[in-house]
């Protein structure tokens, strides 16, 4: 069977990834395209496209049931991938955007990294600031509270 007998109602089905572009281009292969590949395009998260590989079981749509337009939309995979094992399951850290307050929650830190400066806080209650200069200001009362507080 060749792309132009494919069937139209044979929109989704299964195939794999069978090369990878220089340029980045996915190829894929899928039933009824017989020893050759065609160029998709991608509806994945930057995390998932990242995981693609020569081989990789893919699920695939059909842009307007055309065969020659294969849309990637899933990863097919029989177990979780390890990172998702060892954080605990396959749900990723929370983070909520309400435009009121930007809410990120982690089971053991949280970094915000830009250039030479990061803010790290852990789940043992640590806070760690660092870069080349750290300034701190405010218009009405700065308070520095500790058991102990160091200066230098």
């Amino acid at each position: 069977m060749n792309m132009d007998t494919l069937e139209i109602a044979q929109v989704l089905t299964t195939g794999t990834v069978m090369r990878i572009g220089e340029d980045g281009a996915i190829f894929v292969g899928f039933t009824g395209l017989e020893g050759s590949a065609v160029r998709a395009r991608l509806a994945l998260s930057s995390d998932a496209a990242a995981e693609l590989r020569e081989r990789t079981p893919v699920l695939i749509l059909f842009e307007a049931g055309d065969p020659g337009l294969p849309v990637i939309i899933g990863i097919l995979r029989d177990r979780l991938p390890v990172r998702a094992i060892e954080a605990g399951g396959p749900h990723p850290p929370e983070v909520r955007i309400d435009g009121r307050q930007l809410h990120f929650t982690a089971t053991d830190q949280v970094v915000i990294e830009c250039g030479h400066g990061s803010i790290t806080l852990s789940s043992d209650g640590s806070i760690e600031i660092k870069g080349s200069r750290i300034s701190s200001r405010s218009s009405g009362v700065h308070k520095i509270r500790g058991a102990s507080v160091r200066i230098n």
